[in-house]
């Protein structure tokens, strides 16, 4: 007579076996173990509490700075309009505590560059100016929740030409803490631009 093995017996020597399996394909790296991903820290250096008024001459100074001279140079100074909003207290965020009332949002409207290149690198230089403005302020240690960058530029309307708004991008405090500004220069300009909580572009400048 044959004797079979009991139920509890074969499932045992399956189990083992394919838990030698499984831990064979982990050590050769068919099978990758990892572990769930930690919360990233928080990346902006804490906050300094600023006098309104010495607030908005210092952030006008680091526009002008980021800014630099206008492209073509006649077309005057590149920051049209700066405005400080109190921001109000904040909720809380994951990676954050509560935002005390004394930050503002920034909202700025400037002139954007034109490029001897055409369109697509217009829309470039633009960009690289929307990185330097956030890098700028957000690592100013200034209290600073949201930036709001307007930009203008000249556009045809019939016969006329006028500066228009082609360009609206937002960042706030809670995605400006997610982002590592210390490692990240000018070749993340376009990963920095896909992580703004608001971006609009209009056809006629890009």
């Amino acid at each position: 007579m044959k004797h079979f093995p009991q139920p509890p017996i074969v499932a045992a020597t399956v189990s083992g076996f394919v838990v030698g399996v499984f831990v064979a394909l982990i050590a050769t790296g068919v099978v990758n173990h990892t572990t769930p991903a930690a919360q990233l820290p928080a990346t902006l250096p804490p906050a300094k509490s600023v006098v309104a008024s010495q607030l908005h001459s210092r952030v006008q100074t680091i526009v002008d700075h980021q800014l630099g001279s206008a492209y073509p140079v006649q077309r005057g100074p590149r920051l049209v309009h700066l405005s400080l909003v109190r921001t109000g207290s904040v909720l809380p965020t994951p990676n954050s505590p509560k935002l005390s009332s004394h930050y503002r949002s920034v909202y700025l409207t400037i002139r954007l560059n034109d490029h001897p290149l055409g369109r697509i690198w217009r829309l470039k230089a633009a960009q690289a100016d929307v990185f330097q403005l956030l890098k700028a302020l957000y690592t100013s240690q200034l209290p600073i929740y949201r930036v709001q960058i307007t930009g203008i530029f000249p556009v045809r309307l019939g016969k006329a030409t006028t500066e228009q708004q082609v360009l609206v991008a937002v960042m706030d405090h809670p995605t400006a803490e997610r982002i590592p500004w210390k490692r990240w220069g000018r070749d993340h300009e376009s990963q920095l631009w896909a992580m703004l909580d608001y971006k609009v572009v209009d056809r006629r400048f890009s």
